[in-house]
């Protein structure tokens, strides 16, 4: 899952030995995974696209869904302090929802659901 956009992204590059970049690889997996997609795990995944559409969802919800899922399947979250800003925006056709993750403090990266 490496984007070719990604500041650290390294043509040629297969193996991440960086735990933060591992971290981050983690982050990426869970948010853009459906669950039931990952065999022997059913409840892993975010379920991103769906959650969109749910219509008792709200910030609170959905980064409490998040941080359930950072405990229960990213074993670094033991060593960085994982947090999730959740916001919506009305969109001109669908609802928007702007994930901003953020690792020690520090903003990582942002995750826009259309």
């Amino acid at each position: 899952m490496r984007d070719p956009t990604d500041p650290y992204y390294k043509a040629g590059v297969l193996e991440v030995n960086d735990e933060l970049q591992m971290l981050v690889g983690q982050i990426k997996m869970m948010l853009f995974t459906n669950r039931g997609e990952v065999l022997g795990a059913p409840d892993f995944g975010a379920n991103m696209e769906e959650q969109l559409f749910t219509l008792n969802l709200n910030e609170y919800a959905l980064r409490s869904m998040l941080r359930d899922q950072t405990l229960k399947f990213i074993p670094l979250h033991t060593k960085y302090q994982i947090d999730y800003e959740v916001r919506f925006l009305r969109g001109s056709i669908r609802d928007i929802c702007v994930v901003d993750v953020r690792i020690n403090n520090i903003p990582a990266f942002g995750v826009v659901i259309k």
